[in-house]
């Protein structure tokens, strides 16, 4: 893309094209969203979207009217709407050009997660169940609901999913996904929202992509345990323990799973390169003090289908953060955003 990203620091690693500080979040970022011309941001801390220009590197504004904290964010396929969704179960969509505030809906319990869908007229959204609806955007009308029973799950497992993390709709929009727990679930919308439940534990899955394709499905996950030593004085030290990490595609027709893992690390988030070839992985691992190393990996797709993950391709080294740190991938521009010291951070790869 011509002049993309122009003007900022241009790196000398053979990954990274360029990177730029976007700005701070003085408590920290809670959620963020990437695509290949806005980058938007929550807070930790308030309710106040930051909106940026990735072509230029500078801040739009804010979108201003929730009242509880932003919890789940979504930029459309064509770039012009922005959706939010915050823990008192409100949904707003915003104009990417003017910053105002198109539409509002208010959910029976806390946003956990929203997608547009490829055509833009429809949002799934799921929330404090294990449920995911799809509003058309235009009338604020339920179109349809996908539902996983709880009560059935609780037959095969000890403790199922009280909401779905991520949800991903795929590009013909002929399918469904979300993640909860250990659980990867996928609708068929064309079977009238049949679908298949994949568990796979004991890992907790953190992020959820459909390939360009929709044939395909990557899932980012990991577990660990933590141990914490405290004094009288009130000081804390924390211990991982039996950390692991995996990486899934899961094959949507046939259903057949691909998994690779590593000890010791955590994988928070997975994107497919812009032609499928690669997987960018976001990885975390100890042993730091006051947090843990935090990385970027490329694999190639055929080595996890392979079920073996070997030596990466190229790394990035993104320093000190927090175990799981807000993080975005847009695959199209090979763009990822996460949080570093309560900043954004920006970097286009070359993958």
């Amino acid at each position: 893309m011509p002049g993309f990203l122009s003007g900022l620091l241009h790196s000398k690693d053979a990954l990274l094209v360029a990177e730029h500080d976007l700005g701070l979040h003085a408590g920290g970022v809670s959620e963020v969203a990437a695509s290949r011309r806005w980058v938007a941001s929550a807070p930790s801390e308030g309710t106040e979207i930051r909106i940026w220009d990735v072509l230029n590197a500078q801040s739009l504004g804010t979108l201003k009217g929730h009242l509880k904290r932003v919890e789940a964010l979504a930029i459309s396929t064509n770039e012009n709407q922005i959706a939010s969704g915050s823990e008192d179960g409100e949904v707003r969509i915003w104009d990417t050009t003017g910053l105002k505030e198109l539409a509002r809906w208010q959910r029976s319990g806390p946003v956990s997660a929203l997608a547009f869908t490829a055509d833009g007229k429809s949002l799934a959204i799921a929330g404090s169940e294990t449920t995911v609806s799809c509003v058309e955007i235009s009338s604020g009308k339920e179109e349809q609901t996908f539902h996983l029973d709880s009560k059935s799950l609780k037959q095969i497992l000890e403790k199922p999913p009280e909401k779905f993390s991520e949800v991903a709709i795929s590009p013909d929009q002929t399918r469904w996904a979300a993640i909860g727990g250990g659980l990867v679930v996928v609708w068929d919308v064309q079977k009238g929202g049949a679908g298949k439940v994949h568990m796979t534990p004991p890992y907790s899955y953190h992020s959820l992509r459909f390939s360009s394709s929709g044939e395909h499905l990557l899932i980012a996950g990991g577990t660990f345990e933590v141990e914490i030593e405290f004094t009288a004085g009130g000081s804390t030290n924390a211990h991982f323990k039996n950390m692991g990490g995996v990486i899934v595609l899961l094959d949507v027709l046939s259903g057949k799973l691909h998994s690779v893992s590593k000890a010791e690390t955590v994988f928070q988030n997975a994107a497919f390169s812009p032609e499928g070839e690669k997987v960018v992985i976001l990885a975390a691992a100890p042993p730091w003090k006051d947090g843990v190393r935090q990385w970027l990996c490329i694999h190639s797709t055929k080595e996890i289908l392979s079920g073996t993950l070997r030596k990466p391709e190229d790394e990035l080294e993104l320093g000190q953060g927090p175990l799981f740190m807000s993080s975005a991938f847009d695959p199209a521009s090979s763009l990822v955003v996460f949080e570093k010291a309560k900043h954004v951070h920006l970097s286009q790869l070359k993958v």
